[in-house]
């Protein structure tokens, strides 16, 4: 049977060479290609990586073949009598991932001999028969050590005299048009702590943002960081904006979450002690655009990032760019310094501003004085995480607008024996507006709807209170640096109130006006329910 197979592939072979003459050595566009070519290099003998290189550095558009159908693969079989080694083509792959195309296009078509697959680099066989690498079938594929292994290769090629219209050549700059966020590539080499402040220090106009090292926080990101690792200037790999530092988890210098990653096989180590970057080329240990971990004083060209607007509040940024995703942006609402805030684009429609979280434990809130609740404080500098946005920016957000609504969400009840361990709430109140520093932060706002109380709940009580702090506690009941571990927050001077969600995360007791609360007619139909919920947010946004 296989050798059936050898002598078809050899009469198709030898039909083919006979429709187009001396083709032996192969230099070939093939007319059903639009601007693909193929050409055999016989005179070089290299591993796979120095091969692709070579493809790229000497053909527009070079790198090694990748093969598509029946067709292809008979052009390039045809050169096959004037070489002397199996010759490289492009498919590859790292590790136990399947085989890809270096160009980057769909593996949708193999000619595998038969037998298992050794190597991660893939020869065509030039004659039939059995090696060290594997079994070989005439004109069929087999693999090779990638690096060890010197063969010929075939390249491909665009064609520069093609008919077809000129695409526009790489960039080394786009926007997404749907967020509004920007990438620029430096192709200057520096460390990535240099590369940061160079970042930060580019000029910036009136409808742009700070600019700091890129965070890729979608595939829409990821894809832009692709098309600018095409930028026929580019040599090095590319710094972005991913770092940890002594174990740490990783982070992006403009403090959106770490979420999205598009890691190379094996990355990152277990030593997670370095800056991210970006691959340019398929290497052993990489993959092209695909990240691994470095060592931050490696000199590397760099992605910045900023944002083509400067909005007033997240909100504005919905309106301006409905494809906006959740995640950090700069702020400019009036009488205030420029801010970074994390935006909540899919809650209930979106366009929420988010000025309290609590996720977990991490960050402590009850003990923070007045000047840190004042200015603002997170986790790890990660808006995603634990944060208080500050007063100051809280009461610039609500002075702007007529109306402002708040959205209060809390989730899971950690009382022992509780009802509703996983249960979830939230509560919308109108008319949100805080006073400036010299009235204390005071607190106005008018009950609106939700499932976690009614009108005698929550912070239903709350409106025309002032703000109190531990070293600023405003209250007779001393409820801010009282036993009761309340923290930062708007209460009365008798009984404190029925909510302190900026309380002692683990409280004294639980259930009780103590630590991080909520009160509730809704949790109990016999009389008001006070749960310690293990997260929290609370949001804001203009009405009307």
């Amino acid at each position: 049977m296989n050798y059936f197979i050898s002598l078809i592939v050899l009469i198709f072979v030898y039909n083919f060479e006979a429709s187009l003459g001396d083709v032996r050595t192969l230099d070939y566009c093939p007319p059903s290609q639009d601007q693909k070519c193929f050409i055999a290099i016989y005179n070089q003998q290299l591993n796979w990586y120095d091969a692709e290189a070579y493809c790229e550095a000497n053909y527009p558009g070079g790198r090694l073949a990748s093969i598509h159908n029946a067709f292809e693969g008979a052009t390039i079989n045809s050169g096959l009598p004037n070489l002397v080694t199996n010759p490289w083509i492009g498919a590859f792959r790292v590790g136990s991932l399947p085989f890809q195309w270096s160009d980057g296009s769909p593996f949708d078509y193999n000619n595998w001999s038969q037998g298992q697959l050794i190597n991660n680099c893939a020869q065509v066989c030039r004659i039939s028969g059995t090696t060290a690498d594997g079994p070989c079938q005439l004109g069929r594929w087999g693999t090779a050590d990638c690096r060890n292994t010197k063969s010929q290769f075939i390249c491909e090629y665009v064609n520069s005299t093609s008919t077809s219209p000129t695409p526009p050549p790489p960039s080394d700059h786009y926007c997404d048009s749907a967020t509004g966020k920007c990438f620029k590539l430096v192709t200057d080499a520096m460390t990535w702590i240099d590369a940061e402040r160079y970042c930060r220090n580019l000029p910036v106009s009136q409808n742009t943002t700070i600019t700091t090292l890129a965070s890729v926080i979608s595939q829409s990101d990821s894809n832009i960081i692709s098309q600018l690792l095409q930028y026929p200037a580019l040599t090095k790999n590319i710094w972005i904006g991913g770092y940890s530092f002594a174990g740490a988890p990783f982070s992006w210098t403009d403090q959106n979450g770490f979420s999205y990653t598009n890691w190379a096989p094996g990355q990152p180590p277990s030593n997670t002690d370095g800056c991210v970057q970006a691959c340019l080329k398929n290497e052993s240990n990489c993959i092209q655009g695909k990240w691994t971990l470095s060592q931050c004083s490696v000199q590397q060209s760099f992605v910045c990032e900023y944002q083509q607007i400067t909005a007033v509040d997240c909100l504005d940024i919905k309106q301006k760019y409905p494809g906006a995703q959740n995640g950090t942006y700069l702020l400019s609402p009036p009488h205030i310094q420029p801010f970074y805030a994390f935006c909540d684009m899919t809650t209930d429609g979106g366009g929420w501003t988010v000025f309290q979280r609590r996720l977990n434990g991490e960050l402590s809130f009850y003990d923070k004085t007045w000047s840190e609740y004042k200015n603002g404080f997170q986790d790890n500098n990660d808006l995603s995480s634990n944060l208080w946005l500050g007063n100051d920016r809280i009461h610039a957000l609500t002075a702007k607008d007529l109306n402002v609504e708040m959205r209060v969400d809390i989730s899971f009840d950690r009382r022992p024996n509780a009802d509703q361990p996983t249960g979830q709430w939230y509560q919308k109140y109108t008319s949100f507006f805080i006073d400036d520093e010299s009235k204390n932060y005071m607190i106005h706002l008018f009950y609106s709807n939700g499932n976690a109380g009614n009108s005698n709940a929550g912070m239903n009580f709350d409106s025309g209170y002032t703000f109190s702090t531990i070293d600023a506690d405003t209250t007779a009941a001393n409820c801010s640096k009282g036993a009761a571990n309340l923290g930062g927050w708007w209460f009365n001077s008798q009984n404190c109130g029925y909510a302190a969600l900026n309380g002692k995360y683990i409280p004294p007791h639980y259930g009780v006006l103590e630590g991080l609360y909520w009160c509730s007619y809704y949790f109990s139909s016999a009389s008001s329910t006070c749960l310690n919920p293990a997260q929290t947010s609370m949001m804001l946004r203009k009405l009307g």
